[in-house]
């Protein structure tokens, strides 16, 4: 634990050899090592490097101690100058052997005089018999720093070329968090320099064969902290750039979110938020199934109406999960609303919630706050806040297309630009509809692109969705076919979900689906998830306008699914289905 703390003093000679201290989280420690250590010791703590106050160690010179600690005791001095009287404040944590002395005790014990930025402490081992000192007989006190507090755990995860560092917060004002890094063993460089209240950061442009350890410490204008070094924790099954939440507590969704907040219960948790297709997602990692955890939600930002955070004294929340369960304020009180979907794996609890539940649809940003037993997350701030982030429209007007010039090798994939897009992926499979790989990535200027590594031996189907940031919208239908011979069709953004309409919706066991007049001849009805994979056929034929077609939800599980509707001329429209 010591290793890479430096001495505050040291010598040759003698038993004792070297003196460390060091500042970590709310306590002070401090490590004597030697040889043929006897179990009687003292060390003196002058505070506040004034020998005209405290005790004046004759042993040592210009000194004035405001503390003592001997033989596992802790000592607050309250006689004057050169009078022995100590008044007993308790006893500190102390662990020792021959070679080592090791003790601590909290910050909070130095209460009578402060502990400054710089103080200064002396140690004698065996003072009633033959004492030995350090610094030695005659010499000044040993200078010391209290450093910063430090960061207790960085949890870093690593995907693809990025990694997400997340960590504990600061709330002290003027305080910063230093980022260095390293890669494959050489000298750490500067990556950035946040504010103390961040509690997270995004690399990028990683070497995938790289290795790589960060390095994070605290900075004030005259002081730092401790650093604390860590590497990337990979998973062995790929992780997307973009968010997909499935909501199965799988903890694989969360790599790439950023936490609203953290904690630190043992290590550091961190509190996330997601929002995905029609739903909000919630986790926290490295807790227990039995703790009992709470999420409020203030909405509309308003403190003047909503309940109270009991635990922060905070105003003006409009909604509790508990549990697997939501609730809304009502007059002070918690009324219970609707059951929501909970899932606990391996240290990752998961709650999911409707948006029109929450009432966030219009919602651009909220204020959160969690508690995990009795300990508040953020434990920093009072509350953290989630900005509803931007999710670009579906792709519209995306079409598949025979090349004019080169039919039989090149195969066109044009579609409209979204304003709310940062870029766009396209993916294709090769002969079915079953195994889309990434083809291109493109940005948002992009409004067409041309595949030229295709033959006629083979069928190609394409897909598509639009980014911002990490948000992703819905894929577009699969679209193609072989080269040449390509049914050309162009699937296009309704302005409503009024040619398909669904009730009820959500969906408990069954319901009626029925299709308006803009369906013509043939229609072919199918059910695919949100990543464009197919389930089921529902319904091929004939329909008349407003005639209603039974649906039963079967074996299928609760979660968001897509109907999609296709004529014999091409038309095609979708609606989104949930099923409770």
């Amino acid at each position: 634990d010591w290793t890479s703390i430096p001495s505050v003093s040291e010598k040759e000679g003698g038993r004792i050899h070297t003196l460390k201290t060091i500042r970590y989280r709310d306590s002070l420690f401090f490590l004597v090592q030697g040889s043929n250590l006897n179990p009687g010791f003292q060390l003196f703590i002058d505070a506040d490097m004034n020998p005209a106050t405290g005790y004046n160690a004759w042993q040592w010179s210009g000194n004035g101690s405001d503390y003592l600690i001997e033989n596992g005791f802790f000592y607050v001095y309250s006689g004057s100058v050169h009078e022995w009287n100590w008044q007993q404040a308790g006893t500190v944590n102390l662990v020792q052997n021959d070679s080592t002395i090791e003790f601590g005790f909290p910050l909070s014990k130095l209460s009578q005089v402060g502990l400054s930025t710089e103080f200064s402490i002396a140690f004698v081992n065996d003072p009633q018999g033959t004492p030995d000192y350090l610094p030695d007989f005659a010499m000044p006190f040993a200078g010391a720093r209290l450093l910063l507090q430090g960061i207790p755990e960085v949890r870093i995860n690593g995907w693809n070329n990025k990694a997400l560092l997340y960590w504990q917060g600061s709330g002290s004002s003027g305080v910063f968090t230093a980022i260095e890094r390293s890669e494959n063993g050489g000298e750490f460089k500067n990556r950035t320099v946040l504010a103390g209240s961040d509690i997270c950061f995004v690399d990028t442009g990683l070497n995938p064969n790289s290795r790589y350890v960060y390095k994070l410490y605290r900075l004030s204008e005259d002081n730092f902290s401790g650093a604390i070094t860590s590497s990337p924790h990979y998973l062995a099954k790929p992780v997307s750039d973009f968010i997909v939440m499935k909501g199965d507590g799988d903890s694989t969704d969360w790599t790439i979110i950023p936490p609203v907040a953290t904690c630190f219960i043992d290590r550091t948790v961190p509190f996330r938020m997601a929002y995905y297709a029609d739903s909000v997602y919630f986790s926290f990692l490295g807790i227990k199934e039995n703790d009992h955890v709470r999420i409020f939600l203030n909405i509309d930002r308003d403190q003047s109406t909503g309940n109270i955070n009991p635990l922060t004294g905070i105003n003006g929340y409009d909604f509790l999960l508990s549990q697997d369960s939501l609730y809304t304020a009502s007059g002070g009180n918690w009324v219970f609303a609707k059951k929501i979907q909970r899932f606990f794996k391996d240290g990752l609890l998961e709650l999911t919630a409707l948006s029109a539940d929450l009432n966030m649809n219009n919602s651009v940003a909220s204020f959160v706050a969690g508690v995990i037993n009795g300990t508040p997350v953020p434990d920093n701030a009072p509350e953290a806040i989630f900005y509803k982030p931007i999710t670009p429209a579906r792709p519209a007007n995306f079409a598949v297309l025979n090349s004019q010039a080169t039919p039989f090798s090149k195969i066109i994939i044009q579609w409209s630009r979204s304003s709310d897009a940062s870029g766009y992926v396209i993916e294709r499979s090769v002969n079915d509809k079953e195994h889309f790989e990434e083809l291109v990535r493109l940005p948002a200027s992009a409004s067409y692109y041309h595949d030229t590594s295709v033959d006629t031996l083979h069928l190609y189907y394409y897909r598509m969705f639009a980014y911002n940031g990490i948000q992703r919208s819905d894929y577009t239908f699969a679209l193609g076919g072989k080269p040449g011979s390509i049914i050309e069709s162009v699937f296009s953004q309704p302005s409503s979900e009024q040619d398909i309409r669904i009730f009820p919706n959500p969906v408990k066991e069954t319901c009626f689906i029925s299709l308006s007049s803009v369906f013509t001849g043939q229609v072919f009805l199918t059910l695919y998830d949100l990543s464009g994979r197919e389930i089921s056929q529902v319904y091929k034929g004939r329909v008349a306008e407003q005639e209603n077609i039974l649906f039963r939800r079967s074996n299928l599980s609760s979660g968001l699914y897509l109907i999609r509707a296709v004529d014999s001329k091409g038309t095609v429209r979708q609606a989104k289905l949930i099923i409770q």
